[in-house]
């Protein structure tokens, strides 16, 4: 949807196995990905990830992109930004704001060099959502802003 073509990482574990490398390998290839390739630089630092750029820069130097931004930072407010986010890159349906959340959003709001800044967004390393009990890839969840 972003208009570019995906280079997926598949990272490699000690217990994984050459099958299921290649189970990935073949799904993510035939749900678009321009490549998908075996990437080891946890345990083999750069040279384990030199197959991985080498993709990258295929792919790159292929001019096969029409990249599209998922929102304007210059004019969305943050609030839309977090909502473009959570629906497009998360799959969630909503956002909920704490009061801290909100109390920070209303002062960067006020701003207008912040307020033009992008949104990097973390969350649990186990799902989509914010809640780790959900796991993979769970839909039209809600996501919570504690903080800014």
């Amino acid at each position: 949807s972003h208009g570019v073509q995906a280079v997926v990482a598949i990272n490699r574990f000690a217990t994984d196995t050459d099958a299921e490398l290649a189970t990935v390998k073949r799904i993510a290839e035939a749900n678009g990905a321009r490549a998908a390739v075996v990437a080891e630089h946890f345990a083999k630092g750069g040279a384990g990830a030199k197959d991985l750029g080498l993709a990258v820069m295929e792919a790159c130097k292929s001019g096969q992109s029409d990249f599209k931004l998922l929102y304007d930072a210059k004019k969305d407010p943050i609030k839309t930004k977090i909502l473009k986010i959570v629906q497009n890159v998360y799959g969630g349906s909503y956002v909920q704001y704490s009061d801290k959340a909100e109390a920070i959003i209303a002062k960067y709001e006020a701003d207008p060099m912040i307020r033009s800044l992008p949104v990097c967004m973390s969350k649990t390393q186990y799902s989509l959502s914010d809640d780790p009990s959900k796991l993979g890839a769970p839909k039209g969840f809600t996501i919570t802003v504690k903080d800014i």
